[in-house]
């Protein structure tokens, strides 16, 4: 892959916090192909707020592209099929809960939405942009920053709120934010991504930035390399964070770029999602391929794959799952345990298969606990640093306690919050409270929780206390 240092000499901004994680069982930079599925399906996890309306039934004959759900609340957001074949399977979850459309596949009809010239992506204007976007399904890519919800739609003001709708969101996005970076452990590597995506990755650029009202950053980090294609897009300004955890995360970029007022939003999408978007801008069909990687010290190949986008997890591994093994879809900090039998979201990109660690190491408070991975001083691998490699397990190492002060979780935290008094106020239902205490620059990235030595789940309870105030309003 030809590829070059985008601006030479640029000084990273130093992140507050995070940390550069190196441990072992990660991917290697080899790719390989997966064979073909005999089924994908559209997951909406990790999609916050859906009400689907479905646009399908099971028995039906669908086109890659084709529209197959329809946000309730939102008719402008939409859905498409990832496959062209019949809808085999609709599948539920608690309170009729959209879990997955399972196509079984059938030939490769894909629905055509209109290419355009390289050279003609400049002038298309954001309206055309954002149509062709919506009408392809993709619109969901772009994810808002602070709400961490699908951005809103540009000129769509939602219904009014009742007790049945959610209240309306700013349609104003003032910023666009591209995440060509991976620092969360065992993600797959943008360099791999990139391979073969150039001129897609550009396009996509090209386009995107016709959306914003104000500027969009390509977000790298010191050290890392970027296409060659992407600089001959211009309008782009490219931003380089240190290299370290959780810089690719879109509320981290805004945290060190801009302040933005109130009622304006920050959309954030990674590489892959810009490579789909250049895609449907230049052949005029909805992409299928997508990068993976497994990682985990209970997956046999540690290494990326090219596959379908959509993928059922089983047929990713290509490998039997033992009983105490643990899935989890997406990074180590950010993701969420799935099955064997559980399809991939549009957001999944990775796979860690983790033996389940459920036993007790005997006089373990003796022992010097030098292969153990601690960000704390109170074993000495707290004091090793350097590029020693650590093992990751599922275990806590120990049991929930009440929280006892020790601020290691705002020494950690990449936005500068005191999790400690965030997530109290949150405990307790003090939405004045969390609101001074900046509950909204949380950037959801998990290391507050990872951290505590009391074990206390300091994300989701901050989550569920911004929650509230969404519901509140």
């Amino acid at each position: 892959m030809s590829v070059v240092r985008w601006e030479t000499g640029m000084e990273a901004i130093r992140i507050q916090g995070g940390h550069r994680f190196r441990l072992k069982h990660r991917p290697s930079s080899e790719c390989a192909n997966r064979e073909a599925p005999k089924t994908v399906a559209f997951a909406p996890r990790g999609i916050e707020g859906l009400k689907a309306r479905m646009k399908v039934k099971e028995g039906d004959t669908v086109k890659r592209g084709d529209l197959i759900v329809e946000h309730k609340r939102n008719p402008n957001i939409t859905f498409t099929a990832p496959a062209s074949g019949t809808i085999k399977e609709i599948q539920y979850g608690p309170r009729r809960r959209l879990d997955a459309v399972v196509i079984e596949l059938a030939g490769d009809d894909a629905k055509d939405f209109g290419s355009h010239e390289r050279g003609a992506l400049a002038g298309l204007g954001r309206e055309k942009v954002v149509e062709k976007l919506i009408e392809a399904g993709l619109w969901h890519r772009l994810m808002a920053y602070p709400s961490n919800e699908i951005a809103p739609v540009p000129g769509y003001q939602p219904p009014a709120p009742d007790e049945h709708s959610e209240p309306p969101v700013p349609d104003v996005i003032q910023s666009l934010y591209v995440s060509a970076c991976a620092t969360e452990p065992h993600l797959p590597s943008v360099e791999v991504v990139l391979q073969g995506n150039e001129e897609f990755f550009a396009a996509g650029l090209e386009v995107l930035k016709q959306i914003p009202l104000g500027k969009t950053y390509l977000v790298t980090v010191d050290g890392q390399k970027v296409p060659s294609a992407a600089s001959s897009v211009t309008g782009v300004t490219q931003k380089q964070l240190q290299n370290k955890y959780p810089a690719e995360n879109t509320g981290v970029q805004v945290y060190y770029t801009e302040r933005l007022k109130k009622g304006q939003v920050a959309a954030g999408l990674k590489a892959e999602d810009v490579i789909d978007i250049g895609h449907l801008f230049l052949e005029g069909t909805v992409r299928t391929e997508r990068t993976y990687c497994l990682g985990g010290d209970g997956a046999n190949d540690k290494k990326h794959f090219k596959g379908h986008i959509g993928l059922k997890v089983s047929d990713l591994l290509s490998q039997d799952v033992a009983e105490d093994t643990r899935l989890i879809a997406g990074g180590i900090l950010t993701g969420l345990t799935v099955g064997a039998d559980d399809y991939l979201s549009p957001y999944d990109s990775a796979v860690q298969v983790m033996k389940e660690d459920r036993e007790r190491t005997l006089l373990h408070f003796v022992r010097l606990g030098m292969e153990a991975f601690s960000l704390h001083r109170l074993w000495p691998s707290g004091l090793l640093g350097g590029d020693k490699e650590y093992e990751v397990t599922t275990s806590n190492n120990g049991e929930h306690r009440a929280c006892i002060q020790c601020a290691k979780c705002i020494d950690v935290c990449p936005t500068d919050l005191m999790p400690n008094i965030v997530f109290k106020a949150a405990l307790s239902g003090d939405i004045e409270k969390m609101e001074q205490v900046g509950v909204i620059d949380c950037t959801d990235c998990g290391l507050c929780t990872f951290v505590c030595p009391s074990k206390i789940e300091l994300t989701q309870i901050i989550s569920d206390g911004k929650a509230l105030i969404k519901k509140e309003g």
